[in-house]
């Protein structure tokens, strides 16, 4: 590591920087976050989940070297999560019904653990970048989420819709990495003052942006995964020169896992916490802080459509004759068929990859259904095939092929120990396989 960076940590650290330096030749522990909106029972992974997480009892500590690789992850079960990852989120309580926006989203595990508190809420997951915005939909989508928004807007796009409307805010906010260096070799190799002072600069914009998006006594959670007071304290700083917020104390459950901020900018620091890998996890800043109580102001023109008469005519009787029962409205989205959680609901215009749950299209007269329908909704199928984890079906199934199985012929879903894995299409005892070619296994 740079001398430079070492002699930072040393002044930050203080009589604890040996502790640090002795952390750094430990591998970290690997840990999962269960996926409470679909996982019906926790014991169905006994063999993986080894430890409880002191602060969360829906994350775990594992052994399991490749847990990606299992299919239990590719059923949505759980997110592989570093554990001081989880804190931001977990820093303050956030009601059931709340509007929220995940500013940087990707790859997704905030973004899960918000889905899963909010279970009415609705979360706006945002993702500039494309590649990354591309992955935080596959995770929404591997996961089943129902309540998700994934826009690919920069914070100035969606600052000029949304002007004091959230109730909560997470600036998960991209950082120098330093929190990272112990599992990341090429955070090290990267790592210099001036990439530290230039992720500065767009952490303020970001969170500057956040706050206006805030709604009155709205909560904002600002976090990094990095170490430079540059980076974290100082950036709170500049966001409470606004004059419009105030920093609130965090979970008492995160405290013994975390140590105070930095002192040096006030004794309000004290309510910011820092996580090192000495403690748990690795390293990890957040904040939480309120918007002071202000008259709100902005409006937005509500793009969600509802069907014409035409196209309920085409799509109700497909979908009745194909489900038990339709539990959720169904709109209309950027001429998109969606399936909503809620009976009634407002959606700007926006650059979105994903609203809510894509139902499916129209194809030369055909409805086509979406995968992400049947990872969140596969259970309503009238057509299921019920597979255990341990039949030979299943990775036949993953591998993209076709199956031989008497089952009736049309749209259905292979469910594996009771979930949803993908459709298959039924043609005289033949399912043509139709789990997404990006997701197959050789």
């Amino acid at each position: 590591m740079q001398e430079e960076f070492l002699n930072e940590m040393e002044v930050i650290l203080q009589e604890d920087f040996p502790k640090y330096l002795e952390s750094l030749q430990h591998l970290p522990r690997k840990a999962v976050r269960l996926n409470t909106s679909i996982l019906q029972d926790k014991s169905s992974l006994n063999g993986l989940l080894k430890e409880e997480i002191p602060f969360d009892k829906n994350s775990y500590f594992i052994e399991e070297e490749k847990p990606g690789n299992t299919l239990s992850h590719t059923l949505g079960l759980f997110y592989v999560q570093e554990p001081s990852a989880m804190m931001p989120v977990l820093a303050t309580e956030i009601a059931k019904d709340a509007k929220i926006l995940d500013l940087c989203a990707s790859p997704g595990g905030k973004t899960l653990q918000l889905s899963n508190l909010a279970k009415d809420g609705i979360i706006y997951a945002n993702e500039f970048n494309p590649s990354r915005a591309r992955k935080l939909v596959s995770n929404i989508e591997r996961l089943g989420l129902k309540n998700c928004i994934v826009t690919q807007m920069t914070s100035k796009e969606l600052k000029q819709v949304f002007q004091g409307y959230f109730d909560y805010i997470l600036v998960d906010a991209p950082c120098s990495l330093e929190g990272t260096f112990r599992k990341d070799p090429l955070a090290i190799e990267l790592w210099s003052k001036s990439r530290v002072l230039e992720m500065a600069s767009l952490q303020k914009t970001l969170l500057k942006d956040a706050v206006c998006m805030l709604k009155s006594e709205g909560k904002l959670v600002y976090s990094t995964c990095t170490f430079s007071k540059e980076e974290n304290e100082e950036v709170v700083k500049d966001a409470l020169s606004l004059g419009n917020l105030h920093v609130l104390a965090p979970n008492p459950s995160l405290l013994p896992f975390t140590k105070e901020g930095l002192l040096e900018y006030g004794n309000t620091f004290k309510n910011t916490r820092r996580g090192y890998p000495f403690l748990l996890g690795e390293g990890q800043f957040f904040a939480v802080l309120q918007k002071e109580k202000e008259k709100l102001t902005g409006t937005f023109q509500n793009a969600i459509e509802e069907l014409s008469k035409e196209e309920e005519k085409m799509l109700m009787p497909f979908l009745s004759e194909t489900l038990q029962e339709i539990p959720f409205s169904i709109f209309k989205y950027h001429n998109q068929f969606i399936a909503v959680p809620f009976k009634t609901v407002e959606v700007p215009h926006l650059k979105t990859a994903i609203c809510f749950v894509k139902i499916g299209e129209f194809q030369k007269g055909r409805f086509l259904f979406h995968h992400q329908f049947a990872r969140c909704y596969g259970t309503l199928f009238k057509n299921k095939l019920s597979l255990s984890k341990e039949d030979p079906l299943v990775k036949k199934y993953l591998s993209g092929l076709e199956l031989e199985m008497e089952v009736p012929d049309g749209w259905g879903v292979l469910l594996v120990e009771g979930y949803p894995l993908g459709l298959f299409k039924a043609s005289h005892g033949k399912l043509k396989n139709h789990y997404p070619k990006g997701l197959r296994k050789s």
